[in-house]
């Protein structure tokens, strides 16, 4: 497998070198061998002033990798309010499962208890508590599965969600 030079400096978080490869022609939105993105590596190591960089030099956050994730997942995972602002505008959809798991950048708001986060997407009227994941769970299984009480209180407000709810798990 290979990577280009932009993605091994985005994953080590270089912003020096990657501001010279940039500016030297590196291509921002280059996909390597594994289908990721130097954006992608950036987010996968949380390297948020990474991440920015490459936006500030258009990167395209919108591309899917080959898992299906996108640089909302990571940026949900992360729990940066800042930059998930920034992807939701960029055109990033926080309801857009990945591939295999089925799991939407809103639901890893919830799996990673990042309580802003979720605000951030139900204050933009993006409510994914019903989405289920590839095995029929629902943000509310996750909630109620890392014990977040007021995350599970805030998605039953929704009204959309359901204590009855039932997944593939047994």
């Amino acid at each position: 497998r290979s990577q280009t030079v932009l993605r091994t400096a985005c994953y080590h978080g270089h912003p020096a070198a990657i501001e010279l490869l940039l500016q030297t022609g590196a291509n921002v939105d280059s996909i390597d061998d594994d289908g990721y993105t130097a954006l992608y590596a950036a987010l996968s190591r949380r390297h948020i002033g990474v991440a920015k960089q490459l936006l500030d030099h258009n990167a395209d956050p919108r591309i899917i990798s080959k898992d299906g994730w996108t640089a909302l997942h990571h940026a949900t995972e992360i729990g940066d309010r800042t930059l998930v602002m920034r992807l939701l505008d960029a055109g990033c959809d926080a309801l857009r499962p990945s591939q295999t798991a089925r799991i939407t950048p809103f639901m890893s708001a919830v799996v990673h208890q990042r309580t802003e986060i979720v605000d951030l997407f139900l204050d933009r009227g993006l409510d994914g508590s019903t989405i289920p994941d590839a095995w029929g769970s629902t943000c509310a299984h996750h909630a109620a599965g890392v014990g977040n009480v007021a995350l599970l209180r805030k998605l039953l407000a929704q009204k959309k969600s359901s204590v009855h709810a039932l997944n593939s798990l047994g």
